[in-house]
């Protein structure tokens, strides 16, 4: 009875599980492929205590500079502008940036806020997400983020 077990479980294997297929960070996932591409991104925000997701289709300009953050806009029905702020926020680790080597390549999965107490007093190197803002932008807004 074991062999015919263990025979059905070969013919049909378990399809892999998600972290097979992905890895993480303390503050965002991302697929471990190189030429892996998320579908859409997800925003964890503690302090709201909410998650919102966007396609990665909707990702329309973005812009990295140390001192805002990053800035993300997505353009679908509406258009919204998610800002990412934090430290070494394009820090690479295990061969992954949340930016350059993330984001922009569609490999970041969620991305979430750390708003524990310890979260201050981690290494120097270590990529650290203070707040995630999502807003509803205007076009008029939108115009002067990108120049």
């Amino acid at each position: 009875m074991l062999r015919r077990a263990a025979q059905a479980r070969e013919a049909n294997p378990r399809p892999a599980e998600a972290d097979e297929d992905e890895a993480s960070t303390a503050c965002f996932g991302y697929l471990r492929g190189v030429r892996d591409r998320a579908l859409e991104i997800e925003f964890r925000r503690s302090v709201e205590g909410d998650s919102i997701s966007f396609p990665y289709s909707w990702l329309g300009p973005t812009r990295y500079h140390p001192s805002i953050g990053i800035q993300l806009l997505f353009v679908g029905p509406e258009t919204y502008l998610v800002t990412i702020k934090g430290r070494n926020l394009n820090q690479v680790t295990d061969s992954v940036s949340l930016y350059e080597r993330g984001i922009l390549r569609h490999r970041v999965t969620w991305v979430r806020d750390d708003v524990r107490a310890d979260s201050k007093t981690n290494s120097a190197n270590e990529i650290g997400i203070d707040q995630i803002e999502i807003l509803q932008a205007s076009p008029e807004h939108v115009l002067g983020l990108f120049r």
